[in-house]
């Protein structure tokens, strides 16, 4: 006994005492506070997981004299997908100012297109169809003749147009409809109507000569008629166009209200087929004053005078 206690005083003894008490003192206030239940695992003993990390962040950090300078990562898919984006942004921008530059844009009417572009099979009106604000199946209204109705307006009130009266009005409506121009002359107050479009004297009087011999029953076709869900209905009865108005000036300045203006200059008016281009860009280009192309047409032919007869035969004495 006395060897036993001998060696339970010895100093090694003593250290592996100290440290089995140690283990006991830090494993038992865990094993008593910890309320275990069947079936579960006690909290001590969860494994422990790391806590889920935000996912890579596309700048990567470079520290250089104590400075934390952030740096794209070169990724080639995200380069991929970036360079698309810029091209494309690249496309929209150069088509907008395209539109922008040519003057090209369409009327707010419920039929108009948004924005002009090239139309494929019309039936008529295809002089617009490189940069049409109509669609196609519009086109198909104007094609037949005689023209009966266009989208419930009827022609034929007074009895069906003659073919060179016809012409006129359609393309009247050609170029309301389609053309990608029209937006220039846009009304300020009702976009889907243009104002003080300036058409040439010689398309009024053709116009007038065309249709004297028709009859109408009114005379601003806009606003005149009685409308129902049957369409547009004669207020009064029918009388030739060279009653109702005195000239082509008249029929220019009435027909459809203020829409239209006669206009003495010829590189400043609308004729409403193909000869128009020209105009176009001296009316609607920003550097029309300048050009040219201007000058020389506004510049008036030779006018050749008449010599009297005498006063040839005095100048060849």
């Amino acid at each position: 006994a006395t060897n036993r206690n001998a060696e339970n005083t010895s100093p090694r003894s003593v250290v592996l005492s100290r440290q089995r008490k140690r283990r006991s003192a830090v494993l038992r206030p865990a094993a008593q506070n910890s309320k275990l239940t069947p079936g579960r695992t006690p909290p001590s003993l969860l494994p422990v997981t790391a806590a889920p990390q935000p996912p890579s962040s596309p700048v990567k950090r470079s520290v250089r004299n104590g400075e934390v300078k952030l740096k794209p990562h070169n990724h080639p898919q995200r380069q991929r997908h970036s360079w698309k984006m810029r091209a494309l942004v690249s496309l929209g921008i150069l088509a907008i100012l395209t539109l922008g530059a040519c003057g090209h844009s369409c009327l707010k009417g419920p039929d108009h297109k948004p924005v002009p572009s090239p139309e494929e099979g019309m039936a008529a009106c295809t002089i617009y169809s490189n940069a049409s604000c109509c669609h196609a199946n519009f086109t198909s209204q104007l094609a037949e003749s005689p023209v009966i109705a266009v989208d419930n307006y009827y022609w034929n009130r007074c009895g069906n147009l003659s073919a060179p009266c016809e012409n006129y009005l359609r393309n009247i409506h050609c170029f309301y409809q389609c053309s990608p121009h029209a937006a220039h002359w846009m009304h300020a107050n009702f976009t889907a109507a243009i104002v003080h479009v300036p058409l040439c004297q010689s398309f009024c009087d053709g116009w007038f000569d065309a249709c004297k011999e028709d009859l109408t029953c009114v005379r601003n076709w806009m606003t005149d008629w009685t409308v129902d869900e049957n369409g547009n209905q004669c207020k009064n009865e029918c009388i030739p166009y060279s009653q109702m108005y005195e000239n082509g000036t008249d029929l220019c300045l009435s027909q459809w209200g203020d829409s239209f203006t006669p206009s003495q200059t010829s590189c400043h008016c609308l004729e409403l087929n193909e000869t128009d281009e020209l105009a176009y860009k001296h009316i609607i280009e920003a550097n029309s004053e300048e050009s040219g192309e201007k000058h020389d047409c506004q510049r008036n032919p030779p006018v050749a005078v008449e010599v009297p007869k005498n006063e040839e035969e005095e100048e060849d004495d």
